[in-house]
């Protein structure tokens, strides 16, 4: 039996990986342990009446998997372009996609290039922005999955009607 992945604020930090992606010309840090792989797009069946960011539902690999888009989440304009991907993650029970622009790479910021939520007010951020990391000369928004896709409230974004298994609820 595998062991359940961290999936909360906890798993950021020293010597934590990321992949970084860049949506609406902004760049975001998604925590590497919860990235299970990056697709290209494949056709996506959408859902009647879902909410706008949820653009439907994709077959992987005999997996159904609900494609957020990203860009409308958090604010971004939606576009399309030959580099965008889906980046499909692991979430508690749950599996999703994420359509984001592009995806810019893996890296590991060093400790003292990461300000942690706790270093600015909580008014001036979403509670999903977990911290920011200086990169050179951008600064990159630390995204904690679980807060942006509200996965274990009952307005979570992401649709109840899936689960890892596949099966309907």
């Amino acid at each position: 039996m595998t062991e359940p992945k961290k999936t909360d604020s906890s798993s950021f930090g020293d010597n934590s990986r990321y992949l970084q992606v860049e949506v609406g010309g902004q760049r975001y840090a998604l925590p590497l342990i919860l990235v299970k792989e990056v697709i290209a797009p494949p056709a996506i069946t959408p859902l009647p009446q879902s909410k706008p960011h949820l653009l439907g539902l994709i077959n992987l690999r005999k997996e159904i998997i609900p494609v957020i888009d990203f860009r409308k989440l958090l604010g971004a304009k939606p576009s399309t372009s030959a580099e965008s991907a889906i980046v499909i993650c692991d979430l508690d029970a749950m599996s999703c996609g994420l359509m984001v622009d592009s995806v810019v790479e893996v890296f590991v910021p060093d400790a003292g290039h990461i300000s942690t939520h706790h270093e600015f007010p909580s008014e001036s951020h979403p509670d999903y922005i977990a911290g920011v990391i200086q990169m050179k000369q951008n600064l990159i928004l630390l995204i904690d999955l679980n807060k942006a896709l509200k996965v274990d409230r009952p307005d979570t974004v992401l649709p109840k009607l899936v689960h890892k298994t596949g099966q309907a609820a």
